[in-house]
């Protein structure tokens, strides 16, 4: 009968050592590594870091430099003297227009049909020998001033009558007749202050009707120098003596 024997003995197996020089030594290595990359990297993040930093502030300087020198050349620029000239010019036109409109809107609102009846009773009413060169109306409609030329001085009376007879000139009073030489044609034929043209008769042909232009009567040996005459018609007032 065969019977095993166990010869191993464990006494007789050598101990391992886990703790040696030789590991302790790759290990301490190995750290060492591990925390010198790391610091490598670090730094390597912190001089970009840094980097960016200052390029952000450089360009904040510049932002911050170019503000100031805007503010600065806001604050010494002077205003156009000659813009602000045509701005006040044009202020002044659009007043003007506006005031204009406002009194032509009255004026086509008016029932008696404003300025186109007093130019329709001058229309109708011609006197031979003498023609109108200017007719100003002011802005409310009520005065009006006649300029003119007539070869006979009896012939502005007659006109004026003639033209009372119009109902457009319905108590209007006709003053401030005024009659000189043709010479003073500059200063007879200027309008009054606050009335404005806005239509021109036309002068007589051969004495009996009105022609298509304004101006003096043909020059004849038979005919007289004409006479320049201006007159105003206004509103008469509660107890005025008409002319």
């Amino acid at each position: 009968m065969s019977q095993q024997i166990n010869l191993y003995n464990p006494a007789f197996v050598p101990p391992r050592e886990w703790v040696t020089a030789k590991g302790l030594a790759l290990a301490t290595a190995g750290a060492l590594a591990v925390v010198i990359l790391g610091a490598v990297a670090s730094r390597m993040n912190e001089s970009r870091t840094a980097a960016e930093l200052a390029a952000a502030q450089a360009a904040r300087t510049q932002a911050q430099a170019a503000l100031e020198a805007a503010r600065a050349q806001l604050a010494a620029r002077q205003p156009s003297v000659t813009l602000k000239a045509q701005v006040d010019v044009a202020r002044a036109r659009y007043a003007l227009r506006e005031r204009v409109l406002a009194a032509t809107q009255l004026n086509l609102a008016e029932p008696g049909g404003g300025f186109s009846r007093y130019l329709s009773g001058l229309a109708r009413q011609s006197v031979p020998g003498l023609w109108l060169n200017q007719v100003g109306i002011d802005a409310s409609g009520t005065n009006l001033s006649l300029a003119g030329q007539t070869l006979r001085q009896e012939a502005v009376p007659e006109y004026v009558r003639r033209l009372k007879a119009e109902p457009a000139f319905a108590g209007k009073s006709f003053a401030g007749l005024d009659m000189a030489a043709a010479s003073a044609t500059a200063s007879a034929s200027a309008s009054t202050p606050g009335t404005a043209p806005i239509a021109v008769s036309p002068a007589p042909t051969s004495g009996t009707g009105a022609g298509v232009a304004p101006g003096p009567a043909p020059a004849t040996s038979a005919v007289p120098a004409p006479l320049n005459f201006s007159l105003l018609a206004t509103r008469s007032t509660p107890g005025e003596v008409r002319n």
